[in-house]
């Protein structure tokens, strides 16, 4: 590993408390810092953590604030909790120190912009940076489908600077090289749990699915809940389904599928632990996901998987081993049986496969990539 001492900082539009971008970013400044380097966070707009700069956009272009009105626009009018991101956003305004983001940058020897959509900061994106590229939902399964284009638009707008790109898994590197990234420059870095559990034993009467994640439009729950009643399936989601209109929406739609109440459907919960106990299946009926970490989460609690095939989570699956994708939400019945049919094989081989993404593994794979980049930079940068 490199023996500078380097000076790391990350970008992202906002930092929230429980967001997975937030969270992925919170680890690395931890591993930065074990490592004994300076890191830095940054937030273009608000930070839910104190101390990190905010508003950062407004030390290189005050009227870039101007041109990002539209930006602001189509992500508040989505909130449901306007008060409370309202009140984030004006507390930002406050605690905004010009020129503190833009020193921290200017000064850094790595900058790690993390992107899953635009925003104005990004604008600054120099060529000798690492993209953190997070994926982007397909239009058709959002709610803001042209604020999606829009991002993937501006996201080519630096590919002639040839980026150093890391990703989460293959599907989002192929999802990336496709947008004319080049391959070679492409890095994986899978996610990690923070469970540290060993097996446990679980029984397969009654089976009970469970589900987790926020109530978004790719997830597939109202479809999922529907199938569950109709197959008289027990299942239990949780997640956050009052953020955005589209959560609220999707959240309510799925409630109108629980015709004969073999769902309970909720938002988030205080003692997942306590959730987890009855379940036997953990299930994912995403048209979209750039890991998957719940499945991984599942898999730690000694929990086969069942997942819609065609997402990032095919890679985390082998069928008849930790579990099995399905193409068609119908297969599920049929999958459970097979599943109750080895199930204390395929429950131990998840929690084993769920092993190997730890906190350590991650942090091992980022210095390594760090050192790639450091390499790239030396050789390709001016």
């Amino acid at each position: 590993m490199n023996k500078k001492k380097l000076n790391v900082v990350q970008l992202h539009s906002v930092i929230f408390k429980g967001d997975a971008v937030s969270n992925i970013m919170l680890a690395i400044d931890k591993i930065n810092k074990e490592n004994n380097w300076s890191s830095s966070l940054i937030a273009d707009l608000f930070s839910e953590y104190k101390g990190i700069p905010v508003w950062a956009s407004a030390d290189y272009n005050k009227s870039s604030y101007i041109s990002g009105i539209p930006y602001l626009i189509s992500r508040f009018i989505r909130l449901d909790n306007k008060t409370k991101w309202l009140k984030e956003y004006l507390n930002a305004k406050k605690e905004y120190k010009p020129n503190v983001a833009r020193n921290l940058i200017e000064k850094a020897d790595i900058r790690i912009w993390h992107y899953g959509a635009f925003y104005t900061l990004f604008r600054y994106f120099h060529e000798r940076d690492i993209l953190f590229y997070h994926g982007i939902t397909y239009p058709y399964l959002g709610y803001n489908s042209e604020f999606n284009i829009y991002s993937k638009t501006m996201l080519q707008s630096i590919l002639d600077m040839n980026p150093f790109v890391i990703v989460q898994s293959q599907f989002i590197k192929q999802s990336i090289a496709d947008l004319g990234f080049k391959s070679n420059n492409i890095y994986i870095l899978p996610l990690f749990h923070k469970y540290k559990l060993p097996y446990q034993e679980r029984y397969t009467k009654p089976i009970h699915l469970i589900s987790w994640g926020r109530y978004a439009l790719n997830k597939g729950i109202p479809e999922l809940v529907r199938a569950c009643n109709q197959y008289k399936i027990p299942i239990r989601i949780f997640g956050d389904n009052y953020q955005t209109r589209e959560f609220k929406d999707e959240y309510r739609e799925a409630l109108r599928f629980n015709v004969n109440n073999y769902a309970t459907l909720s938002s988030k919960i205080d003692d997942f632990e306590n959730e987890l106990n009855p379940a036997t299946i953990y299930i994912s009926n995403s048209h979209h996901e750039g890991f998957g970490m719940p499945l991984i989460e599942a898999e730690a609690h000694s929990l086969p998987v069942l997942v819609r095939k065609g997402t990032a989570m095919d890679e985390l699956v082998k069928d008849g081993y930790n579990g099995y994708l399905f193409k068609d939400i119908n297969e599920i019945p049929e999958l459970i049986n097979k599943i109750k049919k080895n199930y204390k094989q395929i429950s131990y081989n998840a929690w084993k496969h769920s092993q190997g993404f730890s906190y350590e593994n991650f942090k091992k794979q980022y210095l390594k990539i760090i050192n790639k980049y450091l390499e790239y930079k030396k050789t390709n940068i001016k």
